[in-house]
């Protein structure tokens, strides 16, 4: 993870103006009342590390291998520290837990955020881990220990939730759950032992969530001024909606597919069982809880109609605990639901195997090479000791995602000592800006139809952010079109073949308007700098 480790395109240029030359990230660099965004932990844990290490890319990504470590072990605790209470007939609970924390370091979203730096999934998810661990102790011990563990907890969901606005509604959702269904067994069989100290624990887990509503509403939503929102869009709203379920299914398909359907398993089965016997215990509290919080927590974003390959890292610190009981349900099942179980069991793991893990290598060598290259071809324009205007090959800055992109580039160059000019390329492969008189040999310089044209771009950079159908045949043209004058070739040239890109390429055959990017098969890993002739 540290290894040859670099700073990259997007959100690292953030660095440059701060821990970079010295200064602090401020909290109040992710609170952005404008568009809904109140994350003001992310970054904190690298003025920390600046503060005692420095600032390089080794020694935050070294600590990101430690977090790792750490992940692993509360969540292999917890695991199997609750296992033998919902499945109690479990054999060997430490090995199911081991294998399901392997299982999430091979996802996307876990690999999506532990090879970047500011990304706040990752340091939400290491206190969600703390979390879940300390629940965990405190459900099997009653010693004074379990006192100030369960404060530890309490903390850590606290400062979880300052790290993503959505992390409230998995702790908020699991407590109340939690403890609406302890009160309702406890109705039906009042001679059940509580544990006071877990659901202190969950009256204290609400507490972190209302002061976090509280401080939502004070620097943000009494803020906000306009109506624009996180993910606005030019799009279809139903098209985005759809690629989104989509992209979640095929990355995540264990936590957006098979969680679900033991969802909709348990209300079956407490529908059953009430109507069966209506005086009988019908609620597991710790598994239903971790299912409902779960389930929320994924509707969120489609509800938000927003995606990411880190969005849903954090749903799996109780997706894992309701994946661990499939087994003690399995067993309680009739023979059509095993049918259907089984099936979906095999269709998860088919989708895993032919698209999450060819993604996940994707993912760990894009943000490796990224790195790498991006600070090589820093290197090389700054070497040159001249201003550039420099063109991004298929990245059309004025359009809402790919603006950031040009920034950073921006950003970087001129930490690096280079006087840039970033001109947006606007022959881009979108069915909102496609020109059908544009060609790959021209350099379309022009901002927008409403502005003066820019100035004439002396340079074509080609990365992996272009969307235009890029491969081999596209970059020799670009070879015969213009002088090629460095190449940036660290780690492996790889692009993404899997299950959703083979489908999105038959789509492309077909004209189809629901592929939004023509690079498909998100190439190049490599990055190459031509010259453009003058006129």
């Amino acid at each position: 993870m540290f290894y040859d480790s670099a700073f990259a395109v997007i959100d690292d240029h953030t660095l440059t103006q701060t821990l970079l030359i010295g200064q602090n990230i401020p909290l109040t660099h992710h609170i952005i009342p404008e568009i809904g965004r109140f994350y003001p932990l992310d970054g904190q844990d690298l003025n920390v590390l600046s503060a005692i290490f420095g600032a390089s890319a080794s020694v935050f990504y070294g600590f990101n291998a430690l977090c790792v470590l750490l992940v692993g072990l509360c969540l292999s605790y917890a695991i199997a520290t609750l296992l033998p209470a919902l499945s109690p007939n479990v054999k060997n609970p430490r090995m199911i837990a081991y294998i399901l924390v392997a299982l999430l370091l091979l996802t996307p979203a876990f690999c999506g955020s532990w090879f970047r730096l500011f990304v706040p999934e990752r340091m939400e998810f290491v206190f969600l881990s703390i979390m879940l661990a300390s629940y965990a102790f405190v459900a099997n011990n009653r010693g004074a220990l379990s006192v100030i563990v369960l404060i530890i907890g309490a903390l850590s969901a606290m400062i979880a939730c300052f790290y993503k606005e959505t992390c409230f509604i998995l702790i908020g959702g699991f407590a109340f759950m939690h403890l609406l269904l302890t009160w309702i067994n406890q109705r039906y069989d009042s001679s059940q032992k509580l544990n006071g100290k877990l659901l202190a624990f969950d009256v204290l887990l609400l507490c972190a969530c209302v002061v976090w509503v509280l401080a939502y509403y004070i620097f943000v939503i009494a803020q906000k001024t306009t109506s624009g929102r996180y993910g606005d869009t030019l799009h279809n709203p139903l098209i985005v909606f759809a690629k989104n379920l989509f992209s979640y299914i095929m990355n995540e398909p264990f936590l957006f597919v098979l969680v679900p359907l033991l969802f909709f398993y348990r209300v079956f089965a407490i529908v059953r069982a009430y109507k069966a016997s209506p005086k009988s215990l019908p609620f597991m509290p710790i598994l239903d809880s971790s299912l409902c919080a779960a389930m929320a927590f994924m509707g969120a974003y489609l509800v938000l109609n927003i995606s990411s390959a880190h969005y849903p890292l954090p749903g799996y610190t109780l997706g894992l605990v309701a994946l661990s009981a499939i087994p003690a349900l399995f067993g309680v099942m009739g023979s059509i639901m095993r049918r259907v179980t089984m099936v979906v069991v095999v269709f998860c793991a088919g989708i895993f195997v032919g698209n999450s893990l060819f993604y996940s290598v994707f993912t760990i060598n894009h943000y490796k090479a990224s790195g790498q290259n991006l600070q090589a071809t820093l290197a090389f324009f700054s070497s040159q000791n001249k201003p550039a205007t420099i063109m991004l090959e298929g990245v059309d800055c004025s359009l809402i995602e790919k603006s950031e992109i040009c920034y950073s580039f921006e950003k970087w160059l001129e930490y690096s000592g280079v006087r840039v000019s970033i001109i947006p390329d606007k022959d881009l492969y979108n069915p909102l800006r496609k020109s059908p008189e544009s060609k790959l040999t021209k350099a379309d310089s022009s901002q927008s139809d409403n502005t003066k044209a820019a100035p004439q771009p002396q340079y074509l950079i080609l990365t992996p952010f272009s969307s235009n159908p890029i491969n081999s045949d596209y970059i020799a043209k670009l070879d015969s079109s213009y002088k090629r004058i460095y190449h940036a070739d660290h780690w492996a040239n790889l692009g993404f073949v899997g299950i959703k890109t083979l489908m999105k390429y038959m789509l492309v055959k077909d004209s189809s308007n629901l592929v939004f990017s023509g690079n498909i098969w998100n190439l190049p890993g490599h990055f190459y700098t031509y010259e453009l002739p003058q006129k």
